[in-house]
Protein backbone atom coordinates (compact mmCIF):
# COMPACT_ATOMS: atom_id res chain seq x y z
CA UNK A 1 0.00 0.00 0.00
CA UNK A 2 2.42 2.38 1.09
CA UNK A 3 4.25 1.47 -2.27
CA UNK A 4 1.14 2.66 -4.44
CA UNK A 5 0.62 5.57 -2.47
CA UNK A 6 3.76 6.53 -3.05
CA UNK A 7 3.83 5.73 -6.76
CA UNK A 8 0.70 7.90 -6.91
CA UNK A 9 1.97 10.80 -4.95
CA UNK A 10 4.91 10.73 -7.20
CA UNK A 11 2.42 11.31 -10.55
CA UNK A 12 0.54 13.92 -8.64
CA UNK A 13 4.11 16.51 -7.95
CA UNK A 14 5.19 15.62 -11.46
CA UNK A 15 1.87 16.91 -12.85
CA UNK A 16 2.17 20.10 -10.42
CA UNK A 17 5.84 20.46 -11.36
CA UNK A 18 4.46 20.25 -15.35
CA UNK A 19 1.43 23.07 -14.55
CA UNK A 20 3.57 25.40 -12.85
CA UNK A 21 5.78 25.27 -15.22
CA UNK A 22 3.70 26.45 -18.48
CA UNK A 23 1.76 28.60 -16.15
CA UNK A 24 5.15 30.14 -15.71
CA UNK A 25 5.76 30.18 -19.16
CA UNK A 26 2.34 31.49 -19.84
CA UNK A 27 2.66 34.36 -17.01
CA UNK A 28 6.08 35.25 -18.86
CA UNK A 29 4.06 35.45 -22.43
CA UNK A 30 1.63 37.13 -21.25
CA UNK A 31 3.99 40.01 -19.42
CA UNK A 32 5.98 40.18 -23.16
CA UNK A 33 2.78 40.47 -24.85
CA UNK A 34 1.89 43.46 -22.80
CA UNK A 35 5.11 45.20 -22.86
CA UNK A 36 5.38 44.65 -26.75
CA UNK A 37 1.84 46.41 -26.92
CA UNK A 38 2.99 49.14 -24.62
CA UNK A 39 6.29 49.90 -26.52
CA UNK A 40 4.81 49.39 -29.78
CA UNK A 41 2.00 52.13 -28.91
CA UNK A 42 4.33 54.48 -27.68
CA UNK A 43 6.89 54.36 -31.09
CA UNK A 44 3.43 54.50 -33.29
CA UNK A 45 2.64 57.72 -31.37
CA UNK A 46 6.04 59.43 -30.42
CA UNK A 47 5.62 62.39 -33.26
CA UNK A 48 1.49 62.76 -32.13
CA UNK A 49 3.08 63.20 -28.43
CA UNK A 50 5.69 65.51 -29.45
CA UNK A 51 3.40 67.94 -31.35
CA UNK A 52 0.92 67.55 -28.53
CA UNK A 53 3.54 68.46 -25.84
CA UNK A 54 4.79 71.69 -27.94
CA UNK A 55 1.11 72.33 -28.26
CA UNK A 56 1.27 72.60 -24.16
CA UNK A 57 0.24 69.28 -23.05
CA UNK A 58 1.70 68.16 -19.90
CA UNK A 59 2.95 65.09 -19.39
CA UNK A 60 -0.30 63.84 -17.08
CA UNK A 61 -2.08 64.71 -20.59
CA UNK A 62 0.14 62.53 -22.85
CA UNK A 63 0.33 59.57 -19.87
CA UNK A 64 -3.78 59.40 -19.48
CA UNK A 65 -4.16 59.04 -23.23
CA UNK A 66 -1.64 56.29 -23.31
CA UNK A 67 -3.21 54.63 -21.17
CA UNK A 68 -6.67 55.18 -22.45
CA UNK A 69 -5.31 53.80 -25.77
CA UNK A 70 -3.53 50.85 -23.94
CA UNK A 71 -6.71 50.05 -22.05
CA UNK A 72 -8.86 50.18 -25.07
CA UNK A 73 -6.51 47.63 -27.14
CA UNK A 74 -6.35 45.20 -23.65
CA UNK A 75 -10.00 45.09 -23.36
CA UNK A 76 -10.38 44.45 -26.68
CA UNK A 77 -7.99 41.36 -26.77
CA UNK A 78 -9.85 40.22 -23.41
CA UNK A 79 -12.96 40.26 -25.02
CA UNK A 80 -11.82 38.54 -28.08
CA UNK A 81 -9.85 35.81 -26.51
CA UNK A 82 -13.25 35.46 -23.91
CA UNK A 83 -15.13 34.68 -26.67
CA UNK A 84 -12.71 32.04 -28.18
CA UNK A 85 -12.86 30.66 -24.72
CA UNK A 86 -16.57 30.30 -25.03
CA UNK A 87 -16.62 29.36 -28.82
CA UNK A 88 -13.33 26.49 -27.85
CA UNK A 89 -15.07 25.30 -25.01
CA UNK A 90 -18.47 24.19 -26.63
CA UNK A 91 -16.21 22.51 -29.47
CA UNK A 92 -14.30 20.54 -26.71
CA UNK A 93 -17.46 19.80 -24.72
CA UNK A 94 -19.17 18.45 -27.56
CA UNK A 95 -16.27 15.84 -28.69
CA UNK A 96 -16.08 14.89 -25.04
CA UNK A 97 -19.85 13.95 -24.51
CA UNK A 98 -19.87 12.34 -27.87
CA UNK A 99 -16.69 10.12 -27.10
CA UNK A 100 -17.93 9.32 -23.58
CA UNK A 101 -21.51 8.19 -25.02
CA UNK A 102 -19.59 6.08 -27.87
CA UNK A 103 -18.07 3.56 -25.03
CA UNK A 104 -18.99 0.40 -25.21
CA UNK A 105 -19.41 -0.91 -21.46
CA UNK A 106 -18.66 -4.57 -22.03
CA UNK A 107 -15.56 -3.43 -23.37
CA UNK A 108 -14.54 -0.59 -20.67
CA UNK A 109 -15.89 -3.86 -17.99
CA UNK A 110 -13.11 -6.23 -19.97
CA UNK A 111 -10.37 -3.65 -19.96
CA UNK A 112 -10.13 -2.93 -15.82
Amino acid sequence: MDDQLSEDLVNNRMESWGFGIFTGITAFLVATGIYGLLIQEVVSNTRDFGIKMALGASRSVIARLMLKRITMLLTAGLGIGLLLVVAVRRLVEGVVVWRATSIDPAQALRSE
